[in-house]
């Protein structure tokens, strides 16, 4: 993976509308951490801002200063009253860490982050959100999207802060003809992929949603499963053309680039 790689990634994702990435937070010195650090590298690293989601893989103090310098940079995604955007996965035992990057926060002179969960409501964070959205058995995209939108409500109902998850789809075949170490999953966890008009639909459905509900999404953002959980069944990122038998397309052996997602978010925005 290389910086002109990502590069073309933020040109990519800022044509398409998207103002900024969630990374799941890696250690230092892992090399799942790459993509963030040529992030920083980026000459275009304000194209498209970044924040993270943590909870993920351990998280130890050079990990949190790390973090909580990136709060001081344009880059780094703010929300209300400039306040950094912070997801967690799961929220078992954070409250310590909570409590840690305030105190660093105060110490800095950063305004107190906006903690986003990603599962349950705990002690210390201000909005419920979501990782994914996923369904079995080869459901339609659409019961997909009603899931999610059922979410917001219920949340709503329950007198929560939101961040509304929007889905680009769910398919995790892929890892049963390829398993992971990290996640096993049944042969029938997928649903039917969705057009790119479909996926328009339900991100301005998202969008509206919260524009209409500014009481209960202060923080007055969306986030979107996903950029490149390729091997889940939900992505954005600008993958190959294939042909009717799955043949991957080439000109002059150079393969051909399938944008057809970004490029209906593009002229969705437009």
């Amino acid at each position: 993976y290389t910086q002109e790689l990502l590069d073309a990634e933020i040109n990519y994702a800022a044509y398409a509308g998207i103002d900024y990435w969630a990374y799941c937070w890696y250690p230092i010195k892992n090399t799942m951490e790459t993509a963030r650090n040529l992030h920083v590298t980026s000459k275009l690293r304000d194209k498209v801002k970044r924040c993270a989601i943590l909870g993920v893989k351990p998280f130890g103090e050079a990990e949190r200063a790390q973090l909580v310098g990136y709060f001081k940079e344009t880059f780094y995604k703010k929300g209300q009253r400039g306040r950094p955007l912070v997801y967690f996965f799961e929220v078992k035992k954070t409250l310590a860490l909570i409590t840690a990057i305030q105190k660093d926060c105060e110490a800095q002179g950063i305004p107190l982050p906006y903690f986003a969960s990603m599962s349950v409501m705990a002690t210390g964070i201000d909005a419920i959100s979501a990782y994914a959205m996923g369904h079995s058995g080869g459901a339609t995209f659409n019961k997909l999207t009603q899931m999610a939108a059922s979410k917001w409500q219920v949340n709503k109902n329950d007198g929560q802060q939101i961040i509304p998850l929007i889905t680009t789809g769910w398919d995790n075949r892929p890892r049963w003809d390829n398993p992971v170490s990290w996640h096993k999953v049944t042969e029938d966890s997928w649903c039917k992929t969705g057009t790119a008009n479909e996926i328009v639909s339900h991100v301005k459905e998202g969008i509206q949603w919260t524009n209409d509900n500014v009481g209960s999404t202060l923080a007055n953002t969306v986030l979107i499963y996903a950029w490149n959980e390729h091997d889940e069944g939900g992505w954005l990122c600008p993958t190959v053309q294939v042909d009717g038998n799955g043949n991957v397309m080439k000109i002059g052996g150079v393969n051909l680039i399938n944008t057809e997602r970004i490029d209906a978010l593009h002229r969705a925005k437009n």
